[in-house]
């Protein structure tokens, strides 16, 4: 039997027959294989992103996490296999190369680049124009026209409203708002009240830091004064304390401005039919106000009664047309009437002479 089994090995046609089956089954092993393999490769991408994607979201992207969700993605395409080896191989280095590339481009861990901005390229400027210039002016004597108009009878009412700073309330205000003080002179502001004047809205802006009227006037240092504040306290600050606050400031700007003449204007009246508040009450205040100065004892600080100025006789109201609109408020003709009764009384108490 065993020379036989030789006999048969040493036949080359039995070789010739094994060889050929071995070919053919190798090549029908490779043909299935790759079939498998077209089958799946839309797939498989598919599957290992979504997957991946998944995986990112609820972790951290840790090795042992990946791992995970390969073995998840492997075990599901194995299913739809028909061998579970092979399937296995080809869906393991898949996924393995899904998951590399997504770590490696997805917007969560990919840096966001500025965007580069181009200077655009440099124009041409325009060409200049010289043109001749204009022949001068022909000599004159007249003076530059003033920039604020100029009121009063007095022959001092130049100098006077030249040097003229304003404090007070929306009504003092007008002195400016009307061009009747250089601008830069306006130190009044709407609403404020002797019981208001240092809070944070009312206060000024100067080259030396931020302060109330005191501080304003002390940086300033004018020569001649003009106060009118008291509509915004007779409703709601008791008269002896709108005083005293009145008196205070007073004291207080006189030891910044030593040589500073003051002239305390007089609360102005309302009209007839005005009922922001009474006459009758703006003339008490009015009274306390002039008591207090006289009380001052000081020749640089003067009582003026701008309520005289603008009421009417008859009524003790604000006179006919010399409201803006709203009764309370004075029209610009009522700013001159103001100013040139002011300049007069300057005249009686020797203010030209005091400013020097």
């Amino acid at each position: 039997m065993k020379a036989k089994i030789i006999k048969l090995l040493k036949n080359p046609i039995l070789w010739v027959i094994l060889l050929t089956a071995a070919a053919a089954a190798v090549i029908f092993a490779f043909t299935v294989t790759n079939r498998h393999s077209d089958n799946n490769i839309d797939s498989l991408p598919v599957i290992a992103t979504a997957t991946t994607e998944a995986t990112t979201s609820t972790t951290t992207g840790s090795t042992t996490t990946s791992a995970a969700t390969t073995s998840a993605a492997t075990a599901t395409s194995s299913a739809t296999t028909s061998s579970a080896t092979t399937s296995s191989t080809v869906m393991t280095a898949s996924t393995t190369e899904a998951i590399t590339y997504s770590a490696v481009t997805h917007p969560a861990t990919s840096p966001i680049q500025p965007p580069v901005y181009t200077a655009a390229p440099p124009t041409t400027p325009p060409a200049v124009v010289t043109t001749a210039a204009p022949p001068p002016p022909p000599p004159t004597t007249t003076m530059p026209p003033s920039p604020y108009t100029q009121v009063g009878e007095s022959p001092n009412s130049s100098f006077y409203q030249q040097r003229l700073f304003i404090v007070g309330d929306s009504i003092a205000n007008g002195f400016g708002a009307y061009g009747f003080i250089p601008k830069e002179h306006n130190l009044a502001k709407g609403s404020l009240s002797m019981a208001n004047y240092t809070w944070s809205q009312f206060l000024y802006y100067t080259p030396a830091g931020q302060t109330d009227f005191i501080g304003a006037v002390a940086y300033y240092q004018p020569q001649l004064l003009y106060m009118s504040l008291g509509m915004n306290d007779v409703n709601w600050n008791p008269v002896d304390k709108w005083v005293n606050t009145y008196r205070n400031a007073i004291n207080s700007m006189l030891a910044k401005v030593p040589n500073m003449n003051i002239v305390v204007g007089a609360i102005t009246p309302i009209d007839y039919n005005g009922t922001f508040t009474s006459n009758a009450k703006i003339r008490q205040y009015n009274e306390a106000l002039k008591t207090m100065v006289e009380g001052l004892g000081s020749p640089r600080v003067h009582y003026f009664d701008a309520y005289s100025v603008v009421a009417d006789p008859a009524t003790l109201a604000l006179k006919s047309g010399n409201s803006s609109g709203d009764g309370i408020h004075l029209s610009p003709n009522c700013y001159k009437q103001v100013l040139n009764a002011m300049f007069n009384f300057m005249d009686t108490i020797s203010m030209r002479e005091q400013i020097g």
